[in-house]
């Protein structure tokens, strides 16, 4: 229609045109020429100027810019080749939005659209600038040609390094304000031209005078002034002396960069720290920048970290100190026992015909074993607590059970100590709460001894349990949902600790500081082991003593709370689940290892003498420490057993899996040996084919006292851990349980 109208013009209105249009169909640029003759009639010319449209005005080798053409009829574009070829387009002559949407992606390909509607509207310029597809940051710009209503001259540009420049001077600009933010006040000094230029100071302009004296003598009584008033009077000599003109002048000779500062001045009428620093001015030789910060809250933390390092050196001191007082002490300690044992044992080989000497050196020997395994495991809690390698449980635990259980513990050692011994638990509101059983008894029973240990006969040793009601005005705030606040209180009459000593109590291998003269007992090191404990829990301990008028221990922990419903008991069920669940396999097992033994023609009579209690019963003993194989070995043939051994993991699971079925009654597997644990042993043995091997009971016997040991060992599937060294009792009551 366009080429209609210029013709229409020339044939009947007389009107000669000359015109830019583009072949589609060809990819050509074209210009036509059209000439009138007589009415109805016009000739016309057409050329291709595609060639001379491509030749770019700029160099060649200039790679930022590229040139195109828009043609507002079809909304097409054509580039020129060094365009084309320099963005990667297949074609010269494409669609408007094909081409934006190429650079920009769809959102940047509208945007151009809609300045290009303008464009044929209103006759504004173009100019669009974004982030390309290609991370670059291009920029179109188009505007109208004089010489054609059609066709409109655009550029494209790559600005990329344009914009890093702008981007890297906005952060520097950003950079430079927080660096004014951080100082209240902001000068440049000039000696040279005696200048001083203000960036930001205080509002009660304290200061500038003061800086101006640097280079001014005429505001000496500002400088005056400011010393007296402001600055703090132990630093006026050091801020008088450096803030001064010749000071200034030696540092811009000096070469160096900076130099600072510290003195203290006051601020809205409190005493704070402040930094002063003059940094000398790149370009300029003697012009320097001043800067003021407010530095007081870093100071009072570098004081805060020095006391603390300083209290930290000191403790560290003192602990040094102590553990070289320990190993003296535990050199006695450990010798102490162990005379015992190798004199004891001594007397017995040379008495071996006097069976009441023999029995009395056993005996004694027995009791100071029992002493030296006192102090080992003292030593190692607290290295296991102290390492982070303590694992906690949750539990349903009755606290009145809980209770009546430290009641039995101890009655028996305040009659013997002729000590008033009682347990209250009227404080408690609930009962029910769910919590580490084992760590909490061990914390009572810590505490409760040590009141034992240093109370005369006579005293009174009183033990309550009591839960926080109410609001919990006191603790309230720190109780999560769902949880109590429970104290454990043991309070004695006994001999009380010194002040001094109330500071070093948990601080471990302390044993002196009691309120009479009295030998030290144990390690020193109960106390830190339940302080640690305490904490692990989530609580907190507190001690009041007074020296020779007792002591007063109060626990705090928060406790969860055992949820009822139904009419369950939770204490009843989280206390009892597992007894429950071993009970029930423990009667299966047996029914099945008596069906073995009846086949097997070993069925015992009943009422056996006690010697004989297991005859017929075969065990493995596994152990790759022979003596330990050999005491076992006299132990178990001693009751009756038939004993069997394995000097490792390996050849147990080959002993068990060699034999018939029902062969064994039990094994007992230690659990640190070569070649293969007794906890890879054990998973082995339980994933045989054979249905007696999978139920046959299988017993931890090993000096891994740990609760890490104790986990293994449950989920190698073995139904007890028994550490060494045991007592002879507790090993066959513990078998006769299992294997009965």
């Amino acid at each position: 229609m366009g080429w209609l109208a210029h013709l229409s013009d020339a044939a009947f209105r007389g009107i000669p045109s000359e015109f830019e249009t583009v072949a589609v169909l060809f990819d050509r640029f074209l210009h036509a020429t059209v000439t009138p003759l007589v009415e109805g009639y016009y000739t016309f010319t057409i050329a291709d100027v595609t060639k001379e449209v491509g030749q770019e005005p700029h160099k060649d080798d200039d790679l930022s810019v590229g040139f195109f053409f828009l043609d507002f009829c079809t909304l097409n574009v054509m580039l020129t080749v060094p365009t084309q070829e320099r963005y990667g387009f297949a074609k010269n002559c494409i669609p408007l939005l094909a081409f934006a949407e190429a650079l920009y992606g769809p959102e940047g390909a509208r945007a151009i659209e809609g300045q290009v509607m303008q464009m044929r509207q209103e006759g504004n310029d173009v100019l669009y600038e974004a982030r390309a597809t290609d991370g670059r940051w291009l920029r179109i710009s188009a505007s109208s040609l004089a010489q054609s209503e059609r066709f409109v001259f655009c550029m494209i540009e790559d600005v990329t390094r344009a914009r890093t420049a702008e981007e890297r001077s906005i952060h520097r600009m950003h950079v430079i304000e927080g660096i004014t933010r951080e100082n209240f006040a902001l000068y440049v000094t000039d000696i040279d031209r005696d200048a001083v230029e203000v960036y930001s100071q205080p509002e009660d302009e304290a200061g500038r005078g003061f800086v101006l004296s640097i280079v001014d003598d005429s505001q000496r009584d500002a400088r005056r002034a400011y010393l007296e008033n402001v600055v703090c009077e132990e630093d006026r000599d050091l801020v008088d002396s450096t803030m001064a003109r010749d000071t200034l002048a030696a540092f811009f000779a000096s070469g160096e960069d900076e130099m600072a500062i510290t003195y203290r001045r006051l601020i809205d009428g409190v005493e704070q720290y402040v930094e002063a620093r003059i940094i000398q001015l790149d370009g300029y030789e003697h012009t320097a920048v001043l800067a003021i910060r407010n530095t007081h809250a870093e100071m009072q933390e570098q004081l805060r970290q020095k006391r603390a390092l300083q209290k930290a050196l000191e403790l560290a001191q003192h602990a040094s100190a102590a553990k070289s007082t320990f190993l003296t002490n535990m050199s006695h300690d450990f010798r102490t026992p162990m005379n015992s044992i190798i004199g004891f044992a001594n007397i017995a080989l040379e008495h071996p015909e006097e069976p009441a000497v023999m029995t009395d050196c056993l005996k004694k020997i027995q009791k100071s074993s029992d002493h030296l395994l006192s102090l080992i495991n003292d030593v190692l809690d607290v290295s296991r607590i102290e390492s982070g390698v303590v694992e906690l449980s949750e539990e349903g635990v009755d606290l009145l059970d809980f209770a009546d259980d430290m009641r039995s513990l101890f009655s028996g050692e305040a009659m013997r100590k002729s000590i008033v011994f009682d347990v209250d638990t009227t404080g408690l509101r609930r009962r029910c709460v769910m919590a580490d059983r084992q760590h909490l008894g061990q914390i009572m029973v810590n505490l409760i001894g040590n009141t034992f240990k240093f109370t005369e006969p006579g005293g009174r040793v009183s033990v309550r349990l009591c839960e926080y009601g109410g609001r919990q005005e006191k603790y309230g705030a720190h109780v999560p949902e769902g949880y109590g606040r429970f104290d454990f209180i043991v309070t004695d009459t006994g001999c009380g600790m010194v002040p001094e000593f109330l500071e070093k109590l948990f601080v471990p291998f302390e044993r002196d500081g009691l309120g009479r003269a009295n030998p030290t007992e144990g390690t020193g090191l109960g106390m830190p082991i339940t302080k640690n404990l305490v904490e692990l829990l989530g609580g907190s301990i507190e001690v009041k003593s007074e020296a020779g008028r007792g002591s007063e221990f109060t626990v705090t922990l928060p406790l969860k709370l055992a949820s009822e419903g139904d009419g369950d008991d939770p204490c009843a069920v989280g206390a009892t689940a597992d007894r429950e669940r071993d009970a029930r396999t423990a009667d299966r097992l047996a029914a099945e290892r008596t069906a073995a033994r009846n086949a097997r023609g070993l069925e015992q009579p009943t009422d056996v003498p006690k010697a004989e209690r297991f005859k017929g019963k075969r065990v493995l003993v596994v152990d790759d420490d022979e003596l330990s194989r050999e005491i076992v070995r006299e132990i178990l043939r001693s009751v009756g057993f038939a004993v069997e051994e394995a000097g490792d993991g390996e050849a147990a699971v080959e002993k068990a899996l060699a034999t018939e079925p029902g062969w064994y009654d039990g094994i007992l597997m230690d659990m640190r040996m070569p070649r293969m644990s007794g906890d890879e042993a054990a998973c082995a043995i339980r994933a045989s084919a054979r249905e007696d091997l999978r139920t046959l009971p299988i017993f931890a016997l090993t000096a891994d006292a740990f609760e890490e040991g104790r986990r293994r060992s449950h989920e190698a599937g073995m139904v007890a851990h028994i550490t060494k060294p045991f007592k002879r009792a507790e090993l066959l009551d513990l078998l006769e349980a299992h294997l009965s």
